[in-house]
């Protein structure tokens, strides 16, 4: 299973999924998407990684022969091998099972408008009501389409989208969905500071006094806001209603509920920690030649390919190593837009590894 979104929402619309390694293009695709309408908004994810990491209907970008050569192809070749093949016997684009085959190059491999303008309409198209569209930057690869061509394309596709917009009988109140960490003592999951405890699925007690920074109910639109308040092993998607006060990192709510909750483990927090290293790290290196940054990278990713205490000795003195440089790497990456970007990938890449922690 894919690692996707979450998991207990019902989906009532289609949902289309934007994943890509290139985290330019990621970058100018949720950007673009902005100017779309707030209903196909709200019906639009973008995440930088793997696209085969999100379950889904997932698009193939081939040549008119459907060799399925290399890159992203050649992946899907090995996942979805019985497609593949079926889709050799017949001409033109086709949808087999949850694979749709566009043709996005021709066969000397070059992209053109038309051919991704053709592809990403017949995508959309060919995917039904509450399914979910997972494709990358069609074209831009090998095809060698410009990334601005591509991304406007896309949301040409989009705005010619229909969506249902059907309402009946009353309409139901909007319900608001934000994280938190909180801890784990034995099986029991507790707040950081004070004695309040918490059952998934269960409303707290209201507060009656609304205060920022006092002990009531916190959490954060996205998980790195989160965790910088608690490093708790509890990563909590709450509901909360009620009365509120709202900074940019963090929110303070009359009543909240867990909807769903994860474990993390050790493991799972150094991966993260690398992750969000790595998305600085080019920016810091582009001011410094200092490498003691990356060489603390590299041991905490071999600490984790092989965590025995010799790895882990060397990864708490690389650390400590690169910690003077933590105040440098700060301020590379102090430019509001860069670091806005970057809370924002780290916050998807969590959310990608969801399926990979246990559910409580």
């Amino acid at each position: 299973m894919g690692k996707g979104k979450i998991t207990n929402c019902q989906q009532k619309y289609m949902k289309i999924v934007f994943v890509d390694r290139n985290i330019d293009l990621v970058r100018k695709v949720r950007e673009a998407v902005k100017s779309l309408d707030e209903k196909k908004q709200e019906l639009i994810e973008v995440h930088k990684g793997d696209v085969f990491d999100y379950d889904g209907v997932h698009v193939s970008a081939s040549n008119p022969s459907f060799t399925f050569g290399g890159g992203l192809d050649a992946v899907l070749f090995k996942k979805y091998n019985k497609e593949c093949l079926q889709a050799r016997k017949t001409k033109g684009m086709k949808r087999i099972g949850n694979v749709i085959f566009t043709i996005t190059v021709d066969n000397e491999y070059f992209a053109t408008e038309y051919r991704v303008r053709k592809a990403l309409e017949f995508a959309i198209e060919n995917t039904k009501t509450r399914e979910t569209l997972v494709l990358s930057g069609l074209g831009t690869g090998i095809g060698g389409l410009n990334e601005r061509t591509f991304v406007k394309l896309f949301i040409t596709a989009l705005e010619k989208m229909k969506v249902e917009t059907r309402t009946i009988g009353k309409k139901k109140q909007e319900k608001t969905y934000l994280w938190k960490f909180l801890r784990l003592d034995g099986k029991t999951i507790r707040s950081q500071y004070g004695n309040c405890t918490w059952k998934v699925g269960k409303w707290q007690n209201p507060v009656t006094k609304i205060e920022l920074c006092e002990r009531v109910y916190h959490a954060s639109e996205l998980i790195p806001h989160a965790l910088e308040y608690v490093s708790g092993e509890v990563l909590a998607r709450v509901e909360v209603r009620g009365k509120s006060l709202k900074e940019s990192d963090k929110q303070v709510w009359e009543n909240m509920r867990i909807v769903e909750a994860w474990e993390l483990q050790k493991e799972d927090f150094v991966r993260i920690a690398i992750y969000a290293a790595r998305q600085v790290l080019p920016l810091y290196e582009q001011s410094y030649s200092d490498k003691r940054p990356r060489r603390a990278i590299e041991a905490a990713e071999q600490w984790l390919e092989n965590p025995c205490d010799e790895n882990e000795s060397a990864a708490r003195a690389a650390s400590a190593a690169s910690a003077a440089s933590a105040a440098r790497a700060a301020r590379a990456a102090s430019a509001a837009s860069v670091a806005s970007a970057a809370i924002e990938d780290i916050h998807n890449f969590i959310i990608g590894q969801l399926n990979n922690y246990k559910k409580l």
